[in-house]
């Protein structure tokens, strides 16, 4: 029986620490939340079966609040805790400046959200991306656009590494493909009243918007371009898969 108890109780197994980049604050928290918790559920799910090898996976959490300079020191803590791997990166503008501190580091990076191009040309080679990039999102755009019979757009963005990213390599392709740029508006995030927008968009007769970044300021220029009477096609950016758009666009 003794024999039989020293076999269960040998060396305690070893633990992996995986390290997952979010925005847990500010008015992408839902994003992260959603990205901590499928993380969690696979970890569990791994864990369940014996983890790596025997090793049990751990995980620790640095907020990113999807602002750049936050990023980074989320990034160096998770460093200097001295996870295995990191996975995570919803905003491209967050991930960008954290691709060195990793790269240097030696960590592996699992992106599973940020998908700007500019992710690809800043890779060390320990970055990888779960998402495609934004000129496929773009071609698929275009394709949604002449499907139905949108010949102006207005394309809008936030001034950030993904959206404008997305918006400059949809007004190419539209362009490319026979289209016109009714206009083209860069706004800032957190914004609240969208009515200058709204205007310019309305007297520049485009068919369509386009609106290439994240929910909290799609729902709202959506909403508000209701208001003001705009009958055309809103299309969206994969920035906006959220169910809060729906619940502040109504």
């Amino acid at each position: 029986a003794l024999a039989g108890l020293a076999m269960t109780t040998g060396a305690a197994a070893a633990e992996i620490k995986i390290g997952i980049v979010a925005p847990m604050t500010g008015q992408l928290a839902s994003e992260g939340q959603d990205m901590e918790n499928a993380v969690k559920m696979a970890i569990d799910a791994a864990n369940a079966k014996g983890g790596v090898n025997g090793d049990k996976i751990t995980t620790t959490t640095a907020d990113d609040a999807c602002d750049p300079q936050q990023a980074v020191t989320a990034g160096s803590k998770l460093v200097s805790e001295g996870v295995t791997a990191i996975v995570g990166g919803y905003c491209s503008g967050a991930v960008l400046p954290t691709l060195k501190i990793y790269g240097d580091a030696g960590v592996p990076f699992v992106i599973i959200g940020a998908n700007s191009t500019k992710l690809v040309a800043a890779n060390q080679g320990n970055a990888f991306l779960a998402n495609s990039t934004g000129d496929m999102q773009a071609t698929t755009a275009v394709d949604l656009f002449k499907k139905n019979g949108y010949k102006k757009i207005a394309v809008i963005d936030e001034g950030d590494a993904y959206s404008s990213d997305l918006a400059k390599l949809t007004a190419e392709a539209f362009k490319n493909a026979g289209g016109e740029i009714a206009a083209k508006e860069t706004t800032t995030a957190g914004e609240q009243d969208y009515s200058a927008v709204v205007t310019k968009v309305k007297s520049s007769g485009a068919d369509a918007v386009f609106w290439t970044a994240y929910h909290a300021g799609g729902a709202l220029l959506t909403k508000q371009l209701r208001q003001a009477g705009f009958q055309g096609g809103i299309v969206l950016g994969d920035g906006n898969n959220s169910p809060e758009y729906l619940e502040i666009a109504g």
